[in-house]
């Protein structure tokens, strides 16, 4: 089974409740207009704080940034300001091994082990590592694990955590391979640390003077850099809304995190633009070896969906082959998406955690290409958090009961839920109880709605209450074992 993380999603939905009209495809007005709006709506309405650059055939149709690149709102964000980019970051790394590869300094298909002599796994390629095919298990999974372990040796010694500090502990460790290498797809951030290391090795300079010196430089992309290299250049905080309290607080990674290759870099609209301009014209790399990251690979004749730093799908309406990747981390919420026939870029770079990106790439691919779209809606949280905490339960009932019908909010089942939970880690554990039960009022045969009623209780310390409602949600789904394990757990201590 594909598992496939931080994906450009471009659904395409029609509905009675649509925005906008059937236009041309080459109405450029039409299209910036409606594009205007949909970002208008989304700042407004805080689900994005951030920068975009569209362009249809070299020209483009829209270009604008909304916001702050501080939390304190003193500076505004401009076409300039560098975001950044997550994963969307893997697509400079993979172009780092193409390189290499173009002048002969590296096979695809020699094993990791040829040129990381201490790495663990000898059957795994670099191919592998590049698409995806590795069976590197997630080392962040081990990261998150050992969070407070982390802070605590950072806080009191400095230590940080490096490319070559989880090369040692998986050498260390060997955790199991999720699958036999070139067997299964599974998204790997693991992967990419590798390649920057092989990229280390093979040109002996650091991943930052390597990207510098072949990329950064040449195309002169001032603002693109590798982590915290570049202070001088105008960077934007990524931050988070509390939307109860009202309160934003930076939500930029932790200070002991340095890996890169995976992730890392920061770069601003116009840099992107100028790169994926670079890559289309062969400046820096050949075309024909660029090609191959624009191609899906493929296990025993299935189709994949990543190429070489990127993934790769057909578009259903034209049969154009589009690239597209997506890059959440922390504070910050990117997506780029490139249709290499109808030389359509899109690129949408926010510093909010509540970016509702997959709501906004859906309608930005939708108006670009002349079709209806929709809105994103607005989260239960944002609208019904404060009046719970201010006014109470029945106020906000009262709300929801007046508006329900609007289909500018997301009142489902899932985002009272994350209302619920926003409560909880407030420690507001009788308000979060009041909307887990508002909840099942809703949705009576929720499995789900029951069990995190059940842990509200439990968080509590009203474990009579814990039990009942655990036991509840076991009744609706056998299939949930941490639910049967509390139950045996909160039994066993009657």
């Amino acid at each position: 089974m594909y598992r496939l993380f931080f994906v450009l999603t471009l659904g395409f939905l029609f509905s009675s409740n649509l925005f906008g009209q059937n236009i041309s495809s080459n109405n450029h007005l039409i299209k910036s207009k409606q594009l205007d709006s949909l970002f208008q709506f989304c700042f407004d309405n805080q689900m994005f704080n951030g920068t975009i650059l569209i362009s249809e055939k070299g020209k483009r149709i829209y270009q604008k940034s909304f916001g702050y690149k501080d939390v304190d709102r003193n500076h505004e964000l401009t076409e300039n300001s560098s975001f950044l980019l997550a994963s969307i970051s893997k697509q400079f790394t993979a172009a780092g091994i193409i390189y290499l590869h173009s002048k002969g300094k590296i096979d695809y298909d020699k094993t990791v082990i040829s040129y990381l002599p201490n790495f663990s796994y000898p059957d795994i390629t670099v191919r592998q590592l590049l698409n995806h095919t590795s069976g590197l298990p997630e080392y962040m999974d081990m990261l998150n694990a050992q969070k407070d372990k982390l802070i605590k040796r950072y806080e009191e010694k400095g230590e940080i955590v490096t490319n070559e500090r989880i090369s040692s502990l998986f050498s260390k460790r060997k955790p199991a391979l999720d699958f036999e290498p070139g067997s299964d797809f599974y998204y790997s951030n693991t992967g990419y640390l590798y390649l920057a290391l092989i990229i280390e090795k093979l040109s002996n300079k650091s991943f930052d003077q390597f990207l510098n010196e072949t990329f950064f430089k040449p195309l002169h992309l001032k603002n693109t850099f590798v982590l915290d290299s570049d202070s001088n250049v105008d960077k934007a905080n990524g931050f988070k809304i509390n939307f109860i309290s009202g309160e934003t607080f930076e939500n930029n990674p932790p200070p002991f995190f340095k890996v890169y290759g995976d992730g890392g870099i920061y770069s601003s609209t116009l840099d992107l633009e100028k790169w994926f301009y670079s890559l289309d014209s062969g400046k820096i790399i050949d075309k024909k070896y660029i090609e191959e990251a624009y191609t899906a690979s493929e296990i025993n004749n299935k189709r994949l969906p990543y190429g070489f730093g990127w993934f790769v799908k057909e578009l259903p309406f034209n049969q154009h082959k589009a690239v597209t990747h997506s890059g959440i981390f922390a504070g910050f919420t990117n997506s780029v998406f490139r249709d290499l026939e109808g030389e359509v870029i899109s690129i949408i770079l926010s510093s909010n955690s509540h970016s509702i990106n997959r709501e906004i790439n859906k309608a930005v691919v939708r108006i670009l290409y002349g079709m209806p779209f929709q809105l994103p809606k607005i989260k239960a949280e944002a609208v019904l958090g404060k009046i719970i905490v201010q006014e109470g339960i029945e106020a906000a009932k009262s709300f929801y009961h007046n508006n329900e019908s609007d289909k500018r909010y997301d009142f489902t089942q899932k985002e009272f839920n994350q209302l619920g939970y926003s409560l909880l880690r407030l420690e507001l554990y009788d308000k979060a109880i009041d909307v887990f039960e508002w909840n099942i009022e809703r949705f009576p045969d929720s499995a789900n709605a029951f069990d995190s009623l059940g842990e509200a209780y439990l968080q509590k310390e009203d474990k009579a209450n814990a039990l009942v409602n655990y036991k509840k949600a076991y009744i609706l789904d056998s299939s949930n074992i941490n639910a049967k394990q509390i139950i045996d757990r909160l039994e066993n201590q009657e």
